[in-house]
């Protein structure tokens, strides 16, 4: 878990900062359309991005990539209730504040289960076609327990090249669920150009 946290951090740690210099540049030019589309574009790159990590990936790619969609996130959490709440009149805003999280928790839950049902799929189909797999490696081919097993791949360390296709196909599935979130991303900036 640990290296998990230290793995992610750039894209946590980005997302802070992004989303106060965001409320300041729209402060500053008392515009929110374009930081709103920047925004977008940024994080759609940012995740289409992350389908290039491998296995093989260096640290630094590890954690270079994760700045664009860091930063995209940052500003859209940040911007997204600004255009909802000028649109408001004064004795709206919490009514469209309270949609508006309504509405982003519903997001976060859709994407979160097309996301395990790729991850899940791809997982399932690839682990179907491994063979000779020791008894230890078994619980290892259920795609839908495969995040759950992530803690148990070092009880494969005595087989190293069952290890290495276990973990190919975690990389795998993972690199369809940063495809599938790189095509979803740029239809929020879509809808975005309407406001």
């Amino acid at each position: 878990p640990i290296k998990s946290a230290i793995s992610a951090f750039p894209f946590s740690f980005l997302a802070v900062p992004s989303g106060s210099i965001a409320a300041f540049l729209v402060t500053a030019c008392t515009q929110y359309n374009w930081i709103m589309w920047t925004g977008w574009i940024t994080i759609s790159l940012g995740v289409g991005s992350m389908s290039l990590l491998g296995l093989q990936s260096s640290r630094s790619l590890q954690f270079g990539l994760q700045v664009p969609g860091g930063i995209g996130v940052g500003v859209l959490y940040t911007i997204i209730a600004i255009p909802l709440q000028a649109t408001m009149h004064v004795d709206d805003v919490g009514l469209a504040v309270g949609t508006l999280v309504f509405f982003r928790l519903t997001g976060q839950i859709i994407g979160l289960a097309i996301s395990a049902a790729i991850f899940s799929n791809t997982y399932t189909t690839r682990a179907s076609r491994w063979e000779n797999l020791p008894a230890i490696a078994e619980q290892f081919r259920d795609g839908s327990a495969a995040v759950y097993a992530i803690g148990k791949l070092s009880s494969l360390d005595g087989y190293p090249l069952v290890k290495d296709k276990i973990l190919e196909t975690y990389a795998v599935s993972l690199h369809y669920v940063w495809i599938a979130l790189a095509v979803l991303a740029p239809v929020g900036l879509l809808t975005s150009l309407f406001i």
